[in-house]
């Protein structure tokens, strides 16, 4: 049987499935709306809590720069207050921890750009003081490291930064690191399957097109090929295989000249590579990673106009599908991967005005047992790789498997069986909670051949039982 490599995409997608309905998927595609933020936002952050919601903070009503922050449910559809940050934040980072916390950094605001950072404990439904960075940025990148660190790069102050540094949550410090080669803002950085972080892009005077890449091993710099326009204001996604998509940007910093194109870079080669066009030209949009590896790229802008259109990238095809559009034009607005696979897109910039409305997106497809297996086998697989150590990662299996419970179709019983068994080889990791690396009788499914042989074996035959 061929097992496909795992990717970091996969890891992520099944991360947030951590508390996925027990409905399954729902098999209607489109936008719906949902309940609207209590205050318009746009150039706010979002991040997903651990279990299952998702965090909005700080941005810009339209009238004022705003601290407050709110959380969504999607299990009642419903948004509730979540205190306030100590300060007023727009164009800033909000970058989930390995404990679940979220770390914000950074922005502009009524008091200026910050260097300050704070934390948001879902627990408590409370912000806390984090150290500051030594430099104050705003339109800067955040990138989650393997061991749990935070790379922070770029971003502008009282000038365009090159600087970078790291936050380790276990010591509440910033330390610095090598600079980028190019100062830049409004790039993209994005976690490769090797732990390395790939830049691309920005604006630092000029819109460039070069691309350098991270190695946390050696706190240093590389370059990387450039890409082949200058972009600032696109979006980056790892894809199945380790691929990274760039999308969409403005090649001018004076307004206009939003992009249609796309390009993926390849790690192998340090190469890139035409990835056709999106329906629309589109700058500001949001990118989210969908369960089945696709690419959701919604909104944006192509100014004056916001875009109310999205596209899918296949990665499997390589090409680009328009779906449906969503029911208001919006940019700068965010967007979050639901633990139920749909992408909840919240507030941004349309018309002229600054949005309250939320809406929901269904993705196409529902995950079959048979994909779902396999990624499951994909995960058994790279057991010794780096990434599957990162908190989080490995009671993402457990997830895995019960969602291919859930989609089994009818009841063969004899996939059901060895499926319920590689779920109890996993009774170590917890649905939820804290992880221990030690499975069942004290094996180590991490580091032990024989477990993962074991556990590898029910789950290969679980797939063979499939009608």
């Amino acid at each position: 049987m061929n097992v496909i490599g795992l990717s970091l995409t996969n890891l992520a997608t099944a991360f947030l499935l951590l508390a996925a309905s027990s409905t399954g998927f729902s098999q209607a595609t489109g936008w719906s709306s949902a309940d609207s933020m209590g205050v318009p936002r746009s150039f706010h952050a979002a991040a997903a809590l651990p279990d299952g919601r998702v965090l909005v903070a700080g941005g810009h009503s339209g009238s004022a720069y705003l601290a407050s922050a709110e959380v969504f449910d999607p299990a009642t559809g419903a948004w509730s207050a979540a205190g306030s940050m100590s300060v007023t934040r727009y164009t800033f980072t909000a970058t989930a921890l390995p404990d679940g916390r979220i770390l914000v950094a950074g922005g502009d605001g009524a008091s200026g750009v910050q260097a300050s950072a704070e934390l948001f404990d879902p627990a408590t439904n409370a912000w806390s003081a984090a150290a500051s960075m030594s430099s104050p940025r705003w339109v800067h990148s955040a990138t989650a490291l393997l061991d749990g660190r935070v790379l922070v790069a770029g971003g502008a102050g009282v000038s365009y930064l090159s600087t970078a540094e790291i936050y380790n949550p276990a010591t509440n410090t910033w330390t610095a690191v090598g600079s980028m080669s190019v100062a830049r803002y409004h790039h993209t950085a994005t976690l490769l399957a090797d732990g390395r972080v790939l830049v691309t892009g920005g604006d630092s005077g000029a819109v460039v097109s070069s691309a350098e890449i991270f190695d946390p091993s050696t706190d240093g710099w590389t370059p990387a090929s450039s890409m082949s326009v200058p972009r600032w204001g696109h979006k980056a996604t790892i894809l199945p295989g380790g691929h990274v998509l760039v999308a969409g940007g403005s090649s001018i910093n004076s307004g206009g000249g939003a992009l249609s194109s796309a390009e993926t870079w390849d790690p192998a080669t340090n190469a890139w590579s035409s990835a056709g066009s999106m329906s629309s030209a589109r700058y500001h949009p949001t990118a989210t990673t969908l369960p089945d590896g696709s690419v959701l790229l919604a909104g944006g802008t192509e100014l004056p106009d916001s875009v109310a259109s999205a596209d899918v990238y296949n990665p499997a095809t390589g090409s680009w599908a328009p779906v449906a559009s969503m029911s208001s034009a919006r940019y700068s607005h965010v967007a979050a991967l639901l633990a139920d696979g749909r992408v909840l897109v919240a507030g941004g910039l349309g018309g002229g005005v600054t949005l309250s409305g939320v809406e929901v997106y269904q993705p196409s497809t529902s995950p079959d047992a048979q994909a779902v297996i396999q990624q499951s086998l994909d995960f058994v697989a790279a057991m010794s790789a780096p990434q599957f150590k990162a908190p989080g990662h490995r009671n993402a299996l457990t997830n895995l498997l019960e969602q291919a419970l859930l989609a089994l179709p009818g009841d063969p019983a004899l996939a059901r069986s060895n499926l319920n068994d590689a779920l109890r080889r996993t009774d170590g990791f917890p649905l939820r909670g804290a992880l221990d690396v030690n499975g069942p009788a004290g094996k180590d499914w991490v580091t032990d051949p024989s477990a993962q042989a074991i556990l590898y074996e029910a789950l290969v035959e679980a797939l063979d039982a499939l009608p």
